[in-house]
């Protein structure tokens, strides 16, 4: 069921934050960051076949957030066609600092690049297919 939920974290997280900035690259001649990599460095993984892999830290980074810890974590998931999409989240005490980073997605077309958004907190909500996250509190800049 977690391999689930993390999928459902996602959906969510822009979802009241601000965003602050889109940045594009080039696109990465290289082999994409394989999911074996992605879980040695010890990234939150959602492989395509609904395997999360480390959920035990997303939850860790819950519980900072929840005790104005800092913390960060990276989520990566991956395409059908096994790109990886990245989802770096920072907690610095007081805002998180959330990146959709889909530079090395072959398939996001002109969307491609990095967005940041800056939001004040973690959305907690139980569903019929288990828990939800999501961000939240919007920083309205002048």
């Amino acid at each position: 069921m977690r391999h689930v939920l993390v999928s459902s974290i996602f959906i969510l997280l822009l979802v009241g934050c601000n965003q602050t900035g889109v940045s594009t690259f080039v696109d990465n001649p290289e082999k994409p960051y394989p999911s074996e990599e992605a879980i040695e460095n010890g990234d939150v993984v959602v492989n395509l076949d609904g395997e999360t892999v480390h959920f035990d830290r997303f939850e860790s980074f819950v519980k900072s957030v929840r005790n104005g810890k800092e913390d960060e974590v990276r989520v990566t998931k991956y395409t059908i066609e096994g790109d990886p999409i990245f989802y770096n989240l920072q907690f610095n005490g007081e805002k998180i600092m959330y990146t959709l980073d889909n530079t090395e997605d072959g398939y996001a077309g002109s969307g491609k690049g990095q967005r940041t958004t800056s939001c004040s907190g973690l959305r907690f909500s139980e569903t019929e297919k288990g828990e939800r996250y999501g961000l939240e509190g919007v920083r309205i800049r002048n």
